[in-house]
């Protein structure tokens, strides 16, 4: 078993009265990681289902170059009912078995709860810089497991 002590997070903040721009600040970590926390404990039973492709980057430290790029496609069925597959994996492949355990520890959480959420519970982040890919700001942040 690959043992997940430290990742790169890509995190995008969405908020329906945040106007952007490519001038605008980047908010405090503290703030970031509050939002994502918001919406990993909304109650699942009043959320929709939900079908999102996501692709994951593994870097090697402070490298802007990915090792290796994985795209999965997650499922959720309100209240708790989250599976993913893997469509494309390229490049290192201990990055694509981070990404499963990262993926594996998302969907037992949907049952099992916080004890495995990428949150400030379990996690020690740094925001390592702001891209912008779209119209939404989105941050990557560095994650360790603590005492790492």
């Amino acid at each position: 078993m690959l043992r997940l002590s430290g990742f790169v997070l890509l995190a995008t903040l969405a908020s329906s009265s945040q106007v952007t721009s490519s001038t605008a600040e980047i908010p405090d970590l503290n703030l970031i990681l509050q939002r994502m926390e918001d919406i990993l404990h909304r109650d699942p039973a009043q959320s929709l289902p939900y079908e999102v492709t996501r692709e994951y980057k593994v870097f090697r430290g402070y490298s802007k170059q990915s090792t290796s790029e994985v795209i999965a496609q997650i499922d959720f069925v309100p209240p708790d009912v989250k599976t993913y597959k893997i469509i494309q994996a390229s490049g290192n492949s201990a990055g694509e078995r981070m990404v499963r355990e990262i993926l594996d520890r998302e969907t037992d959480s949907t049952t099992k709860k916080r004890s495995s959420e990428i949150s400030r519970a379990n996690y020690d982040f740094v925001l390592l810089r702001q891209q912008n890919f779209g119209i939404v700001p989105e941050y990557v942040l560095g994650a360790q497991e603590p005492g790492m």
